[in-house]
């Protein structure tokens, strides 16, 4: 009996990714030593999903979506939009625990990113974007931080309902 691949070249694709997120992930375990390293691991991934969101609002849009934009794993909208959800939880730490610089910096991505993932158009990354921002409100241990989280999201997505009609 053989085995026949069913698209060869998307499989050395996957196999390809598959090394590089291996790669990617024992370079992080072995640089991040203290909570400090880790810290700027954070800050690195937020600037990057900041400077995607400044490139999701300076690039044209293909008809009603945005594409071609983004890392090669990302370059389609849905893709990117849901990228842009996964990066939106980790600025909540760098909001929480560095100084006034970083909290100017992370407001800033926040607002580049949610403008990236609104950009795209993708129904799916909206939902994982709530699917994330809900997940980081329970995973946030102070309840005084938590309960201005959950009233932060009601009155966004009130907003989102009164100013969203036409």
């Amino acid at each position: 009996m053989t085995f026949n691949a069913v698209d060869v070249d998307k499989n050395y694709s996957r196999c390809y990714e598959l090394l590089r997120s291996l790669i990617v992930y024992y370079l992080v375990v072995k640089i991040v030593k203290s909570e400090k390293d880790f810290m700027k691991i954070l800050v690195l991934i937020v600037a990057c999903g900041a400077l995607l969101g400044y490139f999701a609002y300076s690039t044209p849009r293909v008809g009603i979506r945005l594409e071609g934009i983004g890392p090669p794993d990302a370059a389609d909208a849905n893709s990117l939009a849901i990228l842009f959800a996964g990066i939106l939880p980790l600025v909540l730490p760098i909001f929480y625990f560095h100084l006034n610089i970083f909290k100017l910096f992370s407001v800033a991505s926040t607002a580049l990113i949610t403008n990236g993932i609104i950009l795209t158009n993708s129904r799916g990354g909206l939902l994982s974007t709530g699917i994330s921002i809900t997940a980081g409100v329970f995973l946030v241990g102070d309840k005084k931080l938590k309960k201005r989280i959950l009233f932060l999201v009601v009155m966004l997505v009130a907003a989102f309902f009164i100013f969203g009609r036409h």
